[in-house]
């Protein structure tokens, strides 16, 4: 990424494909990115991609007026065929075949726009198509789908009860910076993509909303005199290759530009100590609530008060909700 950037700038460590528990130990617990690169081998990320070039499977991807990816949940954006009706938002949701949507990302011109000219299709389904399975080590001079072995991050992973999420996106997407709750690791299969990430201690320099996005509009060029604490944060920055996997430890801000046609798989995990001692944290809590709720004594300014501290520790913004919806998005807030 380049620009008159007023903050410092790392690179993110890269490493080569090493060994599960080196991975674990030396990268993953510490909490902080890295990048193992060529995990993959291109060979199976053909296969992959050729599977997904062919499947008609109809998934919900995100139609934007402009290349700016604001929002994290579908849950905001209403039908494609309501644009209308909202001349005022960016971002809608259409449900197409995922090979039309691979089909658009690449060549956009070819098509006709959904909304308007100049939109963006951007992919972010919340679980792996069915005829997808995530890319597999093939052994030498075997066929496509002969002697593929299972999904080599089964022996990195504590794996999160939902499947991966397949990201495509057309040059020039910009995803805001936001944070996540959970670990990932995001696999690159097609494509180049930049990554700008920050630490959850420089959160108070980030201008954060309670959708957990941050409020300035432009990293490169950053209005400081608007938002002058940005001037104390530390980014770390990549450029993504096919083939490589990069660790994003939970709470860690991050912002994604891409540079042509990308295909990446975001993985939910609990990699790293700091992510599984959040995940039990988070379990323990809703025990907790949900006892509270069914004490006849029950204390509601207690449940509150621990409301109020899960909610600055994910700001998510949960200190409004009702109990039993604090109890349910501990569960599985983790988007």
């Amino acid at each position: 990424m380049s620009g008159d950037q007023s903050f410092d700038v790392r690179e993110v460590p890269r490493f080569p494909r090493i060994d599960a528990d080196s991975l674990q130990r030396d990268h993953f617990d510490r909490g902080v990115p890295c990048v193992v690169s060529g995990f993959h081998e291109q060979r199976e990320l053909e296969v992959w991609r050729s599977r997904l070039a062919a499947s008609e499977e109809k998934v919900l991807c995100v139609v934007a007026r402009t290349r700016n990816i604001s929002k994290i949940s579908d849950a905001d954006r209403p039908p494609v065929d309501r644009a209308a009706d909202h001349p005022e938002l960016n971002e809608f949701v259409a449900e197409l075949a995922l090979a039309e949507v691979w089909a658009r990302v690449q060549d956009p011109d070819a098509h006709e726009p959904i909304l308007s000219a100049g939109e963006t299709i951007y992919l972010i389904e919340a679980e792996l198509p069915q005829s997808l399975a995530f890319p597999r080590r093939i052994t030498a001079g075997e066929g496509d789908d002969e002697g593929a072995v299972e999904d080599p991050m089964r022996a990195l992973v504590w794996a999160d009860p939902r499947a991966p999420q397949t990201i495509l996106s057309m040059p020039g997407t910009i995803n805001r910076n936001h944070t996540h709750v959970h670990e990932v690791l995001l696999h690159q299969i097609h494509g180049r993509k930049s990554v700008r990430l920050f630490s959850p201690a420089d959160t108070a320099f980030l201008y954060m909303n309670e959708e957990r996005r941050s409020e300035v509009p432009d990293y490169d060029q950053p209005d400081v005199e608007r938002y002058p604490l940005i001037a104390h944060a530390s980014a770390w920055e990549t450029v993504l290759e096919p083939g490589d996997v990069l660790f994003l430890p939970s709470y860690w801000w991050h912002e994604i530009r891409v540079a042509e046609p990308s295909i990446s798989l975001g993985y939910p995990v609990q990699a790293g100590f700091w992510a599984r001692s959040m995940f039990r944290l988070h379990h323990e809590m809703a025990d907790q609530l949900e006892r509270c709720a069914a004490d006849p004594v029950f204390d509601a300014s207690t449940a509150r008060g621990a409301m109020a501290i899960v909610a600055t520790a994910t700001g998510a913004g949960l200190g409004d909700a009702s109990l039993d919806e604090v109890v349910a998005g501990l569960r599985y807030d983790y988007e």
